[in-house]
C-alpha cells in the first residue's frame, strides 16, 4: 500500500485521536489610504479654495502605458495623470491638475507611489564625512517635510540689484513644460523657461518674450529662482535627514520622485 503524504496523514491521526491543529487567523491588509492632503490647494470652478485630493493604486494596464514612454519628463507626467483620480470634487484632468502648484504635483506623485509599492522607501547612501556606505529607510508620506502655503503666499514681489519683479510660484501648467522639455533644454534654457512662466512684471512692465527673462542680470536670475524654489509649497526632497551609524555625522538625503519609483 502506497504511504500517504506526511500532511495527509498527519490530519488523519488529528481526526482519529479527535485533536486539531490551530490554524492562525488570515492577515487582513487594509487597503491603502487614498486621501491627500494637498500643500497648496485648487480653485475650483465654483471659487472655493479646495486641499482635499484622492489617488489609486497603478494597474498592469498603467504599467504598459507608462512603458510605451520613453522621455522621463513625460512619463512622470503621464503617470500623475493616471493616478491621480479627483481633485476636490472635480475629476482629475490635464487642465485640473495644471492649476494646482508645482509642488503639489510632487505630493500627488508621491502618494500615487505609497499606495502603488507601499509607503516604505529603501536605498543605499554614502557618509560624506567618513564614506561609509549604509541604508536608509523612510516613509515617503511622513518622514519627507511638507511645506504648505496659502493663496496670499503665491504671487509676492522680489527687489533685485536694480529692478523689482513681480512674481508667481510655479504652477502645474510650468511643471508640464519644463518636464516635457526634460530632456531637451540646458539647465540655463530652463532656468529661462521657469521665469517666464513665473515673473509677470519688471519695474511696472508685463514681460511679454523671453528676451526680457535672458536680458536680467544672472544674479536677480539666481535670486528669483531661489525665491521660487524656497517659497514653493510641497514635499522638500531635499530635506531628510540621515545619521552615518559609523561616524554619526548628519546629512541630508537626497532624493527625487522619479528614483522612488524605481524598484
Amino acid at each position: 500500500m502506497t504511504a500517504l503524504p506526511a500532511e495527509v496523514q498527519k490530519v488523519l491521526d488529528e481526526a482519529n485521536s479527535g485533536t486539531t491543529t490551530e490554524v492562525p487567523d488570515p492577515e487582513i491588509v487594509p487597503p491603502p489610504d487614498t486621501a491627500v492632503e494637498l500643500s497648496g490647494g485648487y480653485l475650483d470652478p465654483s471659487g472655493s479654495w479646495v486641499r482635499k485630493a484622492e489617488v489609486r493604486e497603478l494597474t498592469g494596464r498603467d504599467e504598459e502605458a507608462l512603458a510605451r514612454v520613453k522621455d522621463v519628463g513625460r512619463w512622470m507626467t503621464l503617470l500623475l495623470e493616471r493616478g491621480t483620480v479627483r481633485i476636490g470634487s472635480e475629476t482629475s484632468s490635464p487642465d485640473v491638475l495644471d492649476g494646482l502648484l508645482a509642488g503639489d504635483w510632487e505630493l500627488l506623485l508621491l502618494h500615487i507611489r505609497a499606495v502603488t509599492f507601499g509607503k516604505e522607501y529603501e536605498t543605499e547612501t554614502t557618509c560624506r564625512s567618513c564614506g561609509s556606505e549604509y541604508s536608509v529607510k523612510i516613509d515617503v508620506t511622513k518622514d519627507i517635510p511638507i511645506r504648505t502655503a496659502n493663496p496670499d503666499e503665491f504671487t509676492f514681489s522680489v527687489r533685485g540689484k536694480r529692478r523689482t519683479y513681480e512674481v508667481s510660484l510655479r504652477s502645474g501648467a510650468t511643471q508640464r513644460k519644463v518636464l516635457e522639455k526634460l530632456s531637451d533644454l540646458s539647465i540655463a534654457e530652463m532656468n529661462t523657461l521657469v521665469l517666464y512662466e513665473c515673473v509677470s512684471v519688471i519695474d511696472g512692465l508685463p514681460v511679454i518674450s523671453m528676451d526680457a527673462i535672458r536680458d536680467m542680470p544672472m544674479q536677480d536670475r539666481q535670486t528669483l529662482l531661489t525665491e521660487i524654489r524656497d517659497r514653493q509649497p510641497g514635499p522638500n526632497l531635499q530635506g531628510v535627514m540621515t545619521k552615518c551609524p559609523d561616524c554619526g555625522a548628519e546629512q541630508n538625503l537626497a532624493l527625487s520622485v522619479a528614483a522612488l519609483f524605481q524598484r
